[in-house]
């Protein structure tokens, strides 16, 4: 099958200057292959083989949409995997990836724009870390072009550096394509391969035909059960320790409030404050702000210590209420209901987890001075945040 003959041409990498001719042809065999044998002949479809002799040009090949030109710039979102020769003892292989072309989203806003998009590449990555043991980097957000490959990413595949100083900020989606002749390193090259085949086909509407239509009907499986990682009290825990701050995310009903209750209780021995944004929530709220308050029947405004600024109060500069070293955890229920931008103002700029852990916080000056007489905040270094 196609998908065979194109798995293997992938895993195999750059080829010599001399094969270069026969290489270009066999990959737009094998490519073409696919519609009749893998997906519906009738699948529109757009495709670009540009295999160079020359060492400072960057080869690719792969799939973009049908209304591109056959060469210069195009948009939209393209399966494109680059090709590397063998260097250092490193064997030739392939880096497979999602890319949005030179010239934009355009036509495919749709489809690289919708968050489902951004969670199923998500849902891919865990699928292939877990079941072929491949590594996948995934951008948060596939039409941010001006984000560039981070350096761990680039340190990781130094192969590939020149691949990432030219599209770095168009890649939104890579993986490595294994490389190699044992017959379980070819199936990882398969596996990974098809994966991103077929799920580029899926975001296109491709139909697949009858005998692959199996395999593809388990991948949409697989992504759907890897939508939202299933995680329990201690690894959130851990990652608390580790991050500063956790996003527990899921539909309606899979417990993310109880769990972070139950953790407040459990593992923070209740030391913290359950909060719940809505609509309504502001930045005097949660941070701190003028409020209006009664005494003697007269109405007088008061700086008022918003649910932050109290947190970190009652967190204390060295751990929890009255000193020690006890951990402190603020939850913030229903995080998705607030206006972000409205909330949290310029605290956006406290959430820094590195600098927290090595005792650097920032700090940020409060637009009024509080009662207990604070004119700025930082977040304590024990202190960790949960929103469910």
């Amino acid at each position: 099958m196609g998908v065979e003959v194109l798995s293997s041409l992938i895993a195999g990498g750059m080829l010599s200057a001399t094969e270069l001719g026969t290489a270009s042809e066999e990959t737009r065999k094998a490519i073409e292959a696919l519609f009749g044998q893998r997906y519906a002949a009738r699948s529109a479809h757009g495709t670009r083989v540009a295999l160079m002799p020359t060492e400072d040009a960057v080869s690719f090949a792969g799939l973009v949409h049908e209304d591109s030109p056959t060469s210069g710039v195009y948009g939209g979102m393209s399966l494109i995997w680059f090709p590397v020769a063998a260097d250092d003892g490193a064997p030739a292989s392939s880096l497979i990836t999602f890319v949005c072309g030179t010239r934009g989203l355009a036509p495919d806003e749709q489809i690289m724009g919708r968050p489902g998009h951004a969670r199923h590449l998500q849902a891919l990555r865990r699928y292939l870390g877990k079941e072929a043991g491949v590594p996948v980097w995934v951008k948060h957000d596939p039409t941010n072009l001006t984000e560039q490959i981070p350096r761990v990413v680039r340190e990781q595949y130094p192969q590939f550096s020149a691949v990432f100083n030219r599209y770095g900020n168009y890649i939104y989606a890579a993986a490595q394509v294994p490389a190699g002749e044992d017959e379980a390193i070819r199936s990882k090259a398969r596996a990974v391969v098809t994966a991103f085949l077929d799920f580029y086909a899926w975001e296109r509407g491709w139909t697949p035909l009858k005998e692959a239509r199996g395999e593809v009907d388990t991948l949409k499986d697989k992504l759907r059960a890897n939508l939202f990682p299933r995680v329990g009290e201690e690894e959130v825990r851990e990652l608390l320790k580790e991050r500063r701050f956790v996003i527990l995310q899921g539909p309606p009903g899979t417990g993310k409030t109880r769990l972070a209750t139950n953790l407040l209780r459990d593992a923070f021995g209740g030391r913290g404050l359950t909060v719940q944004f809505h609509p309504a929530v502001t930045y005097e709220t949660f941070v701190a702000g003028i409020a209006p308050a009664v005494e003697d029947e007269t109405l007088h405004f008061k700086v008022s210590e918003g649910w932050l600024a109290r947190a970190v109060r009652e967190a204390g500069a060295d751990g929890a209420v009255g000193g020690g070293n006890r951990d402190y955890l603020l939850v913030v229920d229903e995080v998705n209901r607030g206006d972000l931008g409205r909330v949290l103002g310029e605290v956006i700029y406290l959430f820094e987890a590195r600098d927290i852990a090595h005792g650097e916080g920032r700090r940020v000056t409060l637009p009024h001075r509080l009662a207990d007489g604070r004119d700025s905040l930082a977040i304590p270094r024990t202190s960790t945040f949960s929103a469910p």
